[in-house]
């Protein structure tokens, strides 16, 4: 099941450092802190073997903005404004956004859509950073039956690694590429470990295969100390629906609660099929998109109504959700707002979204936000980052 939150910056704009990944994440435990379902994501969370998963992804901010070079003391603009410090944004440049923009939140663990989005409601107002921005709306998105083969997209990079240990104690970290064979055996690897931990049983079917198509624009992210690449682009999956509804619901790759791997269908023309019609307000549907100042206008026609996906995967994934039994904080669901998300989420697969209004109301134009450094395709091992 997916959330999308619609914000209005309070002053108007909204300035970030241009890696901002960890203030969404930050926000989203924000918005889970309290909850059942935050004690049990942190305590215990979905395991398999020595392995926890979090099961959740959220998108890149989604509006008009344009990036901008700044400097450590410069009024205004300076990233420590909005709750970093220059150590975090060592290039100097911070992303502005202007108007209004749109956060997805992502999870096949509904108690997590549901406390997120109850909170978010109630609460009315949060922070990003240092900056409030208002609520305006809360709107449940969901993907009709998964059908492979299907196109799907990258919204955010994909990012699958290697970690070697050297003699000398230092520790060497491997990016793959895609169409190097381990970045798509890697991916297809990582759903099958994501199910089994979901489901609490080992998988028996036949997996997916996974087939990169036209070209992967790399991206390099600083993440706190750290730094992840990725990929964004379009693949072609088949195999196993349970396995993709899953993917397109917890993410694809590694790095998920990071806010990589979140994954959208493409309608393709040759045949219609890929799941799911574009959002009012997205490229495609008549309305304006910022374009990335680095690759051109934003790609169209390719966002869904995602998650609760239909079929087999319905029945195993809603059987996994229900073993779980882990409520949403009583304080939270028991106000209107989060009756009404319930009710969302109860809706048929693919019937339309239902917008829940907030502090505002009213369209948005949406972006493709710019996040990292794009590097040329290649084969293979594309990085190796010591730490």
């Amino acid at each position: 099941m997916r959330v999308v939150f619609d914000l209005r910056p309070v002053a108007g704009q909204l300035v970030l450092p241009l890696h901002y990944n960890s203030i969404l994440q930050g926000l989203v435990y924000h918005l889970l802190a309290g909850t059942e379902v935050a004690a049990f994501l942190h305590d215990q969370g979905f395991t398999r073997g020595a392995r926890r998963y979090k099961l959740f992804t959220f998108s890149r901010l989604e509006g008009a903005y344009a990036i901008e070079r700044t400097h450590p003391h410069e009024g205004g603009t300076n990233p420590a404004s909005a709750g970093s410090s220059t150590t975090a944004n060592p290039t100097n440049k911070v992303i502005r956004f202007t108007g209004r923009v749109r956060l997805t939140l992502s999870s096949p663990y509904v108690p997590v859509i549901h406390a997120a989005a109850s909170r978010a409601l109630q609460r009315g107002a949060l922070r990003l950073g240092t900056q409030e921005v208002e609520v305006a709306a809360v709107h449940c998105e969901e993907l009709p039956p998964v059908t492979p083969p299907l196109t799907l997209r990258a919204r955010t990079p994909i990012t699958v690694y290697s970690t070697v240990h050297r003699p000398d104690g230092s520790r060497f970290t491997y990016f793959f590429e895609p169409r190097s064979g381990e970045f798509e055996r890697l991916v297809a690897e990582n759903l099958v470990r994501k199910w089994e931990a979901f489901t609490g049983r080992a998988y028996e079917g036949a997996g997916v295969q996974i087939r990169w198509r036209g070209r992967a624009r790399g991206h390099v992210t600083r993440f706190r100390h750290g730094v992840i690449k990725g990929f964004t682009g379009r693949f072609l999956i088949d195999g196993d629906p349970a396995l993709i509804a899953l993917g397109l619901e917890a993410g694809f790759g590694s790095k998920n609660a990071q806010g990589f791997g979140l994954c959208d269908p493409v309608v393709t023309p040759q045949d219609g099929r890929g799941g799911g019609s574009a959002r009012a307000g997205e490229p495609g549907n008549g309305a304006a998109a910022a374009a990335d100042p680095d690759h051109g206008p934003a790609e169209g026609g390719a966002a869904p109504h995602a998650a609760v996906s239909g079929g087999r995967t319905a029945g195993e994934v809603e059987s996994a959700r229900q073993s779980r039994q882990v409520p949403v904080d009583a304080t939270v669901s028991s106000d209107g707002a989060a009756l009404e998300v319930e009710r969302c989420a109860d809706r048929e697969p693919g019937s339309p979204g239902s917008t829940l209004a907030g502090a505002g109301s009213g369209g948005t134009s949406d972006a493709a936000g710019h996040h990292g450094r794009d590097e040329p395709p290649g084969g293979g091992v594309t990085s190796v980052i010591r730490v």
